[in-house]
C-alpha cells in the first residue's frame, strides 16, 4: 500500500482524537468563558466523549484496513462512511438522560460503545466473509 494511503487512514482518528481533547478542555481553548463548568462539561459530554470513543474505533478500523486491505472491498468502504453518518445523526439524536422516544440508557456515552461496537462487530464480519470467499475460490 502507499504511503500516502497509510498516512491518510491514520490521519482520520488522530483529528477525531485531536478534536475529542479540544472539546475536553472547551474553556482552555476559548470555547467556554474561563471558569465555566456548565458550558465545559456540555462539551465534554455532547462532543468530546463520542469523538474519543469513535477516534479509538477508527485507529482499529484504520489498522484492520492497512494489513487487511486486499480482503477490504470496496463495498465495506462504502459501509463504513454510511455507518459513521448514520451513527453520528442517533449519537446527536439521542437523549443525554432518560425519557423520550429512544431506549432508556443514562448518556449519550452508552449509544457512542454501542454505535462503535457495533461497526466492529459488523467490519470483523464483513472481513471473515471476504476471506472465505477468497479461500474457497482458491480451491
Amino acid at each position: 500500500m502507499k504511503q500516502n494511503k497509510i498516512l491518510i487512514y491514520f490521519l482520520f482518528p488522530v483529528v477525531l482524537l485531536l478534536f475529542s481533547q479540544i472539546f475536553r478542555f472547551a474553556d482552555s481553548f476559548f470555547l467556554c468563558v474561563a471558569g465555566d463548568q456548565t458550558c465545559a462539561y456540555q462539551y465534554y459530554e455532547s462532543l468530546s466523549r463520542p469523538l474519543f470513543i469513535w477516534g479509538k474505533v477508527a485507529v482499529v478500523w484504520a489498522i484492520i484496513v492497512v494489513f487487511l486491505n486486499p480482503v477490504f472491498s470496496s463495498f465495506s468502504k462504502k459501509f463504513a462512511l454510511v455507518y459513521l453518518i448514520l451513527s453520528a445523526v442517533i449519537i446527536g439524536v439521542a437523549p443525554a438522560s432518560c425519557g423520550g422516544f429512544f431506549v432508556c440508557f443514562q448518556d449519550k456515552d452508552t449509544f457512542s460503545w454501542l454505535t462503535s461496537i457495533g461497526f466492529l462487530v459488523i467490519t470483523l464480519i464483513l472481513i471473515i466473509s471476504q476471506k472465505l470467499k477468497s479461500k474457497s475460490g482458491q480451491n
